[in-house]
């Protein structure tokens, strides 16, 4: 037992003193370390240490220098946003007064048209006013074939009655039955005439004003809708540049701060914006066509209803002149007599004029109708006597040709 703690003891003694022999060794190295980590990292002398001071202001110069380069980019790039941002409000600018511009043109283009679509109605009316009796002679029409077909019902009644009667008595008298069909066949007569006249007036052809004026009325009425249509569309779109104006004046506020993301977002949106003004300026383009159009067809229908009312009193004026011509004649004997006239003429020799079927000869000479047909006819008879002129020279002439005859020369002369 003593032993044991002896040589327990002496172990312990012996690593002591072995400890106490490498101990130091150890931290000689360790200062030994320690100290050129010291000197190499600090400067020794001042000349390193100067040295040093001019390494560390040489990197913080690169990296303010860097900084100033980034920050000149940033304000080239923020200064040309600005620029940009200026254009656009400036092109916004620009669009948004040639909208206004073009919205108040096409106000006053529709005022205008409703001025003149007012008074189109208010002649209409006035025209319609003046035809009133035509209507009311159709209904006068209509109540006379009425009571004409209940006339021609009873005179049929009548004639059956009449039939009836002679079949059961001999002693029948044909001169009623001759009167009463006699008096169905006037009856018919005036019945067919009559519808005649209502056909006419109801196919329009007694009445070529009130429907070109109709027609006229009609084609104001839908320009005008087409042209408000237009109108409230061009001032949706105005609404919606101004909503994209202020959306646009927002991102130049927020230009300031912005990243090259959003950079690029304003720039589709400018692209988009240019995009959508060259189609709204293309659809106002459209629209003023359209209107110049209208405008036009407007015009031209004005100047049929005026031709209409000129060609009606061109009609009464020949109207006129017939009767003056016919001298109280119906118009199937003067058609009889000029087809006899025309023959007599065709019949005649080119030297020799109708003189006897002029109203001057027949003792109406005085007016200016008569002087008139007789310069007519003596334009007839110079031209029939140059033709004649003309054939004798190209008969004296060698020729394989046929040449016209005489009477078909004084045919062409009196033509």
């Amino acid at each position: 037992m003593i032993i044991a703690a002896m040589y327990v003891a002496l172990g312990f003694f012996t690593a002591t003193l072995l400890a106490l022999a490498v101990v130091p060794l150890i931290y000689k190295r360790t200062v030994r370390l320690t100290i050129e980590a010291m000197r190499a990292t600090n400067p020794s002398n001042y000349f390193e240490v100067r040295a040093a001071h001019d390494i560390e202001r040489a990197r913080n110069a690169l990296i303010v220098n860097k900084a100033e380069r980034a920050l000149q980019l940033e304000q080239e790039a923020a200064t040309a946003r600005r620029a940009r941002v200026g254009e656009l409000q400036k092109k916004v600018e620009d669009t948004r007064a040639e909208y206004e511009e073009k919205l108040s043109s096409l106000k006053h283009a529709l005022d205008s048209a409703k001025k003149e679509r007012k008074l189109a109605e208010k002649q209409a009316e006035k025209r319609g006013a003046r035809n009133a009796p035509s209507t009311k002679d159709v209904k006068q029409i209509k109540a006379e074939i009425a009571s004409l077909q209940k006339e021609r019902d009873a005179a049929v009644e009548q004639i059956e009655a009449f039939k009836r009667q002679a079949a059961e008595n001999e002693e029948w008298q044909p001169t009623e039955d001759a009167m009463s069909l006699a008096i169905i066949a006037s009856l018919e007569s005036q019945l067919i005439a009559l519808q005649q006249k209502v056909a006419q007036f109801e196919s329009g052809d007694l009445l070529p004003a009130t429907s070109i004026e109709g027609l006229e009325k009609q084609d104001v009425s839908s320009v005008i809708s087409r042209l408000e249509q237009d109108l409230s569309e061009l001032e949706q779109q105005y609404v919606i540049a101004q909503s994209e104006v202020a959306r646009l004046s927002a991102l130049q506020g927020m230009s300031d701060e912005g990243d090259e993301e959003e950079k690029k977002a304003a720039l589709q949106t400018v692209a988009e914006e240019r995009k959508k003004q060259a189609q709204l300026e293309l659809k106002l383009k459209s629209r003023d066509r359209a209107l110049q159009r209208s405008t036009l067809q407007i015009a031209k229908l004005r100047s049929d209803l005026e031709a209409s009312t000129q060609l009606k009193s061109l009609r009464e004026d020949l109207l006129k002149v017939t009767e003056y011509f016919e001298g109280g004649t119906t118009p199937g004997e003067t058609s009889a007599t000029n087809s006899k006239l025309s023959s007599s003429a065709d019949q005649q020799p080119s030297s020799q004029a109708p003189e006897e079927a002029t109203p001057a000869a027949n003792g109406k000479d005085s007016g200016p109708t008569a002087v008139l047909v007789n310069r007519i006819l003596k334009a007839n008879k110079s031209a029939a006597t140059k033709i004649e002129a003309g054939s004798a020279e190209t008969e004296t002439q060698p020729g394989d040709t046929q040449k016209p005859t005489s009477q078909e020369r004084s045919k062409v002369g009196a033509a």
